[in-house]
């Protein structure tokens, strides 16, 4: 994409216009998954188009033009879609091997200099985020200059040596009893900010979502299942991964809880909101509690949902370091695993597309440690009851 394009760009995606700062402590128009499909289904057709057209007659400027607006349009399309903070991240990863250019003269099409570049960085970086910048970099580098790092054998050679030795480090879990005991201590608790956190870890849990999922559900994504006799969580938003939506149950000895929260949170009138100039959907189902008005009505931010897997290590007398709002994703498919759910069944419940995710939290799992130990046992030292 050439340098004038940037006039074509959504805002956002202009330099120096997308702040995560500012855009988190706005809940975003989430898209239905409907709608998410249809954006997927014009991304696809735009993408057939340009394909067809890579082999028409260059000879023309119609030609160039042509296919360079239909290249255009798929861009603004990917980027209109990417989250204001990921948008900043690449920009901001762009601009630090753009400076690394500039300071040395480099030549950008070089990999002696791209190898400098990542070499410096590694005393600053972990490896994960090498990957990370190598990844920004290299989606610039496809978009304007139709060239894939990954062809250069050296540069990724050097990044593999870099990163070989590293283990990234996962989220501790909880346990089912510990899951259990928290959210029914939280919710009896007479702080409301505890009584959130509690919803919080139901809705994290029970639908092993990340923490920004979480965020997107509303109050009319809630509601009691008749059917079931427990309430209901409706998913119909866009994640990380391509899906039409979902809905999971919270268990029902845990209807009292959810129900006085839900009795809790704010039902805004049309006046209230034409007042505050907001839509229903800015409002998430995650709200701190209003004292005076003995409502829930601000959202909850990220900052302060974050504290709560660590506040819950406290209350265990656990070392807090390695526990993060993934732990409550990272807990339920470990404890899936555990009471042996099958490989498909605990992709689809964690929406995973790849086997790889969901086979690490299989191969550590309770049930595959007793196997593997009962059967390095000598047989006869194996209880009778294990053997098989």
């Amino acid at each position: 994409m050439k340098t004038n394009d940037m006039e074509n760009l959504p805002p956002a995606s202009k330099k120096g216009r997308c702040s995560g700062r500012t855009a988190k402590h706005k809940l975003p128009k989430d898209k239905t998954a409907t709608a998410a499909q249809e954006e997927y289904a014009k991304e696809d057709r735009l993408a057939e188009e340009v394909t067809q057209n890579l082999f028409i007659t260059k000879a023309t400027k119609d030609g160039y033009d042509g296919l360079e607006a239909l290249t255009s349009n798929l861009i603004n399309l990917s980027l209109d879609r990417m989250d204001g903070k990921v948008r900043g991240m690449y920009e901001r990863y762009q601009k630090l091997w753009m400076d690394f250019v500039n300071k040395h003269g480099c030549d950008m099409m070089s990999d002696d200099a791209m190898i400098a570049f990542m070499s410096e960085n590694a005393q600053k970086y972990k490896a994960g985020t090498l990957w990370v910048i190598y990844s920004c970099i290299n989606k610039m580098y496809i978009m304007d200059k139709g060239v894939n790092l990954n062809t250069w054998p050296r540069l990724r050679a050097l990044m593999k040596t870099m990163t070989e030795k590293y283990v990234a480090k996962k989220a501790n879990t909880f346990s089912p009893e510990q899951v259990d005991e928290i959210i029914c201590n939280w919710s009896e608790s007479f702080d409301p900010r505890l009584r959130m956190g509690a919803v919080h870890i139901m809705l994290s849990y029970y639908g092993l979502l990340r923490m920004g999922d979480a965020m997107k559900i509303r109050k009319e994504d809630v509601s009691f299942d008749t059917s079931q006799k427990c309430w209901k969580v409706t998913f119909n938003y866009e994640r990380k991964r391509k899906n039409v939506g979902f809905s999971y149950l919270i268990p029902s000895q845990y209807n009292k809880y959810v129900e006085a929260y839900h009795n809790e949170v704010h039902d805004w009138t049309q006046k209230e909101l034409s007042d505050r100039k907001k839509e229903t959907e800015d409002f998430r189902f995650l709200r701190n509690f209003h004292t005076k008005g003995r409502t829930r009505l601000q959202n909850a931010g990220e900052h302060n949902l974050s504290k709560f897997a660590v506040e819950a290590a406290v209350h265990f007398g656990i070392d807090p370091t390695s526990y993060s709002n993934h732990s409550w994703r990272r807990s339920a498919a470990t404890n899936l695993a555990d009471a042996g759910v099958s490989l498909t069944n605990l992709k689809r419940m964690g929406q995973w597309n790849s086997d790889k995710s969901a086979e690490g939290y299989i191969a550590n799992s309770l049930p595959l440690r007793l196997e593997r130990m009962n059967k390095l046992l000598p047989q006869d030292d194996v209880p009778s009851e294990k053997k098989q």
